[in-house]
């Protein structure tokens, strides 16, 4: 029995066994809720979650930690299904709670700021998101850390909005982060952070300054990392991005010969020599490993 068909079964059970209003059936409710969301049925997971932000207001208090995950739960839904404006009116509402019963500071707090200011971003807001997102990294700086997985999210999410403001530079230093990262041997915050800054990119297009920057990036965090198959996807992919500039160009250069670098690592010397004759044309030397 799959994941969805067995939390029906429970709900429904619940439901008749204990009724609506009980904590384990609203618990049931936003499992199921969630289960859809994962399945992109968005429709029956906002039906789940107004039912169960409904009852939970009843029975546990609109200040309730558990009202307000839900709540926020519904937010996400509706971001999910691009209706930002539904998104924004309870995430305003959302923080506004947090702050009143947890302080600016809270963790919850923060992510309910990071969520807001992701909505703006979405609804072209940019100075408001540019705010949220600048408040939100330096109080995670603060209190967790320049290494904390919650700050390397708002340093993308504050770059993501710099790349859409056209304010390049300014992005490409705070991306600069995830290179710190892998230099000092931090390879899964690297990951993490690259692997963010991609799914961006997907999103908001050539909004991201340079996404192939953080495709090389992450393919030479994978080749540190031994996991040569991932590395050969991505520096592939980055080296057809980087023909746009020419075959002669450094970038294009850079990204053939991390190519041919994971090629020799992954013992696949043919292959490795077959892009070796340009890159020596070229004067480019095939040990040298650099960023994509």
């Amino acid at each position: 029995m799959e994941a969805r068909d067995l939390r029906i079964v429970v709900l429904e059970k619940r439901i008749t066994h204990l009724g609506e209003k009980d904590l384990l059936t609203l618990h049931s409710m936003e499992a199921l809720a969630a289960t859809y969301g994962q399945l992109r049925q968005f429709n029956k997971a906002e039906n789940l979650l107004i039912s169960a932000l409904d009852k939970r207001r009843e029975v546990s208090g609109r200040d309730h930690p558990e009202t307000l995950w839900t709540m926020g739960t519904l937010a996400t839904v509706y971001r999910e299904m691009a209706r930002f404006n539904d998104a924004e009116s309870l995430q305003v509402m959302l923080l506004q709670k947090h702050r009143q019963l947890q302080g600016s500071d809270h963790p919850h707090t923060l992510r309910a700021m990071g969520s807001l200011a992701s909505t703006y971003h979405r609804l072209g807001r940019l100075i408001e998101a540019e705010n949220l997102h600048t408040q939100c990294l330096e109080k995670r700086k603060k209190a967790l850390g320049e290494n904390h997985p919650d700050t390397l999210s708002s340093i993308a999410n504050l770059a993501a909005v710099y790349g859409t403001s056209g304010r390049l530079t300014e992005a490409g230093d705070a991306l600069g982060s995830a290179s710190r990262y892998h230099e000092l041997g931090r390879s899964l915050e690297a990951e993490r952070l690259l692997l963010q800054v991609m799914e961006k990119g997907k999103v908001l297009g050539e909004d991201i300054p340079d996404p192939a920057w953080a495709m090389g990036r992450l393919a030479e965090t994978y080749h540190s990392r031994d996991q040569f198959e991932r590395a050969e996807e991505l520096c592939a992919a980055v080296a057809e991005k980087r023909r746009v500039f020419g075959d002669h160009h450094p970038k294009t250069l850079r990204a053939i010969r991390n190519l041919a670098s994971v090629y020799c690592d992954m013992g696949k010397p043919q292959k490795a020599k077959e892009l070796e004759v340009p890159l020596r044309e070229q004067g480019v030397e095939l040990w040298i490993v650099g960023a994509g």
